[in-house]
């Protein structure tokens, strides 16, 4: 429970000092307008104010266009002045004006608003992964492992003060949050970065595994190496009469459209899953030319998963013989379609870090060490 004592006054101050710089942004923060000419058109087009602070808060808009053949607001079609409410939808940048001159030339125009929750809920997210990410490296750094980390009202200011932070960041006029997404967005979407986490992981990973196959060689589990080299059998004997190169030759994978540089649903998504991408670099450096290293890849992960549930089952005290029967049996049904299928990486590589920090969580209890606690 909180405790009241725990109050941090030089927090609470800092809080309280964001908040009213926040509500003197928001009050002093200029109407967004356009005033420019464009293949002898001339624009201008104003808002009230930059801001929709909640759901049903609509600003009035306002545009006189001259010189221009037609204009689009939001792909309805509008003559060239008049004014008119607009509620910002959830996750929208603001009205965009696609305008026609009279020689044929078509340019877009964006007013940029800031819709009040839409902002919140972002930041409210990203005060979550510090919080998170701050617990994380608290634990690290304690001396002892197994103690559980005091609630007070301090990691509640500092969680608030991430948010105000963030908000007061947000209404500036040289920063948005849509920006700092597209940017992080691009960033998350190079091979460079994947290829970082995959170092990363290799780096954290491998140890654990030396230090499970060292205590399996030491306690003699010779039934239990046989069944993971028996799911490795298994995986082949699936595969190898297909062979690798030529299965899902011509299956029509949802990464197809993001590797060739043309708009996907993945591009949407990588900034918020910044590590989905990782098999798919892996893949590519296997072999860049075919299908063949999207496929052992994901042969890898399944691998993986049946290992993984294997462990999982022993970890409970479930003999190896029922272990390996489950084992087998998750893998034949219902999951069978999908090691054939490439557009199931995503969902293999999911269900995989689930399996890993689940059967990882259930070694750091009982033996607690920081190199679990990363891996987790």
């Amino acid at each position: 429970m909180f405790r009241i004592k725990s109050i941090n006054t030089p927090l609470l101050a800092l809080l309280s000092l964001l908040a009213v710089m926040l509500a003197a942004q928001l009050n002093d923060l200029p109407a967004p307008k356009i005033d420019t000419q464009f293949e002898g058109a001339t624009i201008h087009i104003s808002a009230d104010r930059g801001w929709s602070l909640t759901p049903f808060d609509c600003i009035e808009l306002r545009w006189q266009l001259e010189g221009i053949e037609s204009v689009y607001i939001d792909n309805v079609g509008k003559i060239g002045w008049g004014e008119m409410i607009y509620c910002p939808p959830w996750d929208g940048t603001g009205p965009e004006f696609r305008i026609t001159a009279q020689n044929g030339a078509v340019d877009t125009f964006s007013v940029k608003l800031n819709f009040g929750p839409d902002v919140l809920l972002v930041c409210l997210l990203f005060a979550v992964v510090l919080t998170l990410g701050g617990l994380a490296g608290h634990y690290l750094m304690r001396p002892s492992m197994d103690k559980r980390v005091p609630a007070t009202w301090s990691a509640a200011l500092l969680f608030a003060i991430a948010t105000v932070a963030c908000l007061l960041v947000s209404a500036s006029t040289i920063f948005s949050v849509r920006q700092f997404l597209l940017y992080l967005g691009q960033l998350f979407a190079s091979p460079a970065w994947h290829l970082f986490g995959a170092g990363l992981a290799a780096c954290i990973f491998i140890p654990i595994m030396i230090q499970k196959l060292r205590a399996g060689i030491t306690t003699k589990a010779i039934g239990d190496f046989a069944a993971i080299a028996a799911f490795l059998l298994i995986l082949l004997l699936f595969y190898l009469p297909f062979g690798f190169e030529y299965i899902d030759l011509y299956e029509n994978w949802v990464f197809q459209a993001y590797l060739e540089g043309r708009p996907s649903r993945t591009s949407t998504e990588i900034a918020s899953r910044f590590w989905m991408m990782v098999p798919v670099t892996l893949a590519q450096m296997v072999k860049s030319d075919s299908f063949a290293g999207f496929h052992i890849v994901h042969l890898l992960m399944f691998f993986g998963k049946m290992a993984l549930l294997y462990g999982l089952l022993r970890h409970l005290r479930i003999p190896p013989y029922i272990g390996f029967l489950c084992t087998v049996l998750f893998f034949i049904y219902p999951v069978n379609s999908d090691l054939m299928m490439l557009r199931t990486i995503p969902h293999t590589f999911s269900s995989l870090a689930l399996l890993v920090a689940t059967y990882l969580a259930l070694t750091y209890r009982a033996n607690p060490s920081r190199l679990q606690l990363l891996g987790i």
